[in-house]
């Protein structure tokens, strides 16, 4: 009779295994492309081998697909000779053609439950052997069914305006428990048909993405789905297109009582021209507008809404002229704002922040991250002070920038390092102060920032020794930094040499700090 392990050896193994467990775990800050996909395939070829995590794993593999091909795999499985395989693809005629008209039962139930684990499916482009495998699927199953019968999330890109009719090839994957529909396509015609076809099956989505022309049919079609939760319209590639529906966006917040997210384009769903009191949105938690900054105005003095967590606004026009009282009308809409993000369409390095602009918002909002896009960086030491202290939750500052944006100077990140809330960090910087002797040896540093981003930056030594300087300056600010990246690089250093050093030396460096 064998000898079981004691609870010692057990709790011993069992140890040891959660430690190797661990270290497979990939970590993209220090592990290279080849390390993360070693770990990847030790641990998927663990729990492949083991028969209790057998059913798991080949879950969890066919969970997200982009085609359905493999399945063809398994059904030739019992065999490798080419001219016994059920189904092949003659390229000739584009057409699957199987050996018999229907696979025999235990074929079919196996085949049936590799379909049923697939709960996403993302089409990046539609050709015509993805497409003719479909229907051959469902007549080789015999199925009266939907060939994905627990599928939640359907992505698909569709350039081809050719291709209208293919909506009948896809008609097998479209299924009531769907919940989530994303449709990218360059033909309006297309996105009518697929908005239909969704109708046809009975579908409820509770979350769908729309990337294409604002027709005015598509436009009306997107709002017959009263279970959406989130709704994201982007018509940023048909900028030519845009134009009014005559569906008021109030009729869109009635139309859509669930609403939690909204991401709309006020050219195309436009504010109501009739006066009335203030609707109240008790459900949106987040929302995306863009538009000309009237009917944003327009806009926030025709809602109320306490529950709005994260706002983004784009706008083409200037922010010299509006961005005092923009930030002065936000808090007054949505008290209880925590993530907002302000952006111009047009970058442009003369439209500069200053904190007069920002008054309104430090004083009526308790935010977590703040984004300026598109909008230079106008601010002291001083004023990184005052904004600081004014959120002392903000957890992500972001003023990134661009090509021909002032620099930020070092000194700036000093009151940056005294938060203990601040994890991410984006700002144009100049690192010239922190490659010398600096005064951060002077700094008791609370700071927790692990990422800083610079979208353009100078002032990179070129040498191993400035680097190294400058490396532990950077530590002194933010013993915490895990990351660095850069955009354009207006000298000869860069900050790959700086994260090379942060990632071999880190520890080192903080024992001798």
């Amino acid at each position: 009779m064998p000898a079981y392990p004691s609870s010692l050896e057990t709790g011993g193994n069992l140890d040891i295994w959660l430690e190797i467990l661990k270290y497979l775990v990939p970590d993209p800050q220090i592990d290279s492309k080849d390390e993360e996909g070693l770990k990847r395939r030790t641990v998927l070829s663990i729990a492949l081998s083991c028969t209790l995590l057998e059913d798991v794993s080949l879950s969890v593999l066919w969970r997200h697909m982009t085609t359905l091909e493999p399945v063809v795999h398994v059904i030739n499985s019992d065999t490798s000779d080419a001219t016994e395989k059920f189904l092949t693809y003659q390229a000739d005629s584009s057409f699957w053609v199987p050996r018999r008209p229907i696979l025999d039962t235990t074929h079919r139930l196996r085949i049936q439950k590799y379909l049923a684990y697939i709960r996403s499916f993302h089409l990046q482009q539609l050709n015509t052997r993805e497409m003719m495998l479909w229907p051959t699927l469902v007549a080789c199953l015999g199925l009266d069914t939907p060939l994905l019968p627990n599928l939640n999330t359907l992505s698909i890109a569709y350039q081809q305006t050719s291709m209208l009719s293919s909506w009948i090839y896809v008609n097998p994957l479209i299924t009531s428990s769907i919940k989530s529909f994303s449709l990218s396509v360059s033909s309006t015609r297309v996105a009518e048909v697929f908005t239909t076809l969704l109708q046809a099956h009975h579908v409820a989505p509770t979350h769908i993405i729309y990337r294409g022309s604002p027709a005015k049919k598509t436009a009306q079609n997107l709002l017959q789905f009263p279970s959406l939760q989130s709704l994201r319209l982007d018509f940023s590639s048909h900028p030519s297109e845009l134009k009014s529906s005559s569906i008021p966006i109030i009729h869109v917040f009635e139309t859509l009582p669930h609403l939690v997210e909204l991401e709309i384009d006020l050219r195309v769903y436009p504010i109501s021209q009739v006066e009335s009191p203030p609707h109240t949105l008790s459900n949106l938690l987040t929302l995306g507008v863009t538009g000309d900054i009237p009917d944003i105005y327009k806009l926030l003095k025709s809602v109320q809404c306490p529950s709005l967590l994260s706002l983004d606004i784009s706008f083409p026009q200037e922010w010299i002229s509006i961005g005092g009282s923009l930030c002065d009308l936000i808090p007054k809409t949505f008290p209880g704002l925590r993530h907002l993000t302000i952006g111009r369409t047009i970058s442009d390095w003369s439209q500069v922040v200053h904190i007069a602009d920002l008054k309104g918002l430090l004083s009526g909002l308790d935010l977590r991250s703040f984004k300026l896009v598109n909008i230079a960086n106008g601010l002291s030491q001083a004023d990184f002070e005052l904004l600081i202290s004014s959120w002392p939750h903000l957890r992500v500052l972001a003023i990134p920038g661009g090509y021909g944006y002032p620099f930020v100077g070092t000194r700036c990140l000093i009151p940056l390092a005294q938060n203990t809330s601040l994890h991410t960090i984006d700002l144009p910087l100049c690192f010239r102060g922190l490659v010398g002797k600096s005064q951060t040896g002077m700094i008791k540093s609370k700071s927790l920032v692990t990422d800083i981003e610079c979208s353009a930056y100078r002032g990179v030594p070129g040498s191993l020794s400035e680097v190294l300087n400058l490396v532990q300056n950077l530590l002194r600010l933010f013993p915490m930094l895990r990351r660095i990246t850069g955009g354009v690089c207006h000298e000869d250093g860069n900050l790959v040499q700086v994260q090379q050093a942060i990632n071999t030396f880190r520890e080192l460096l903080l024992d001798h700090i």
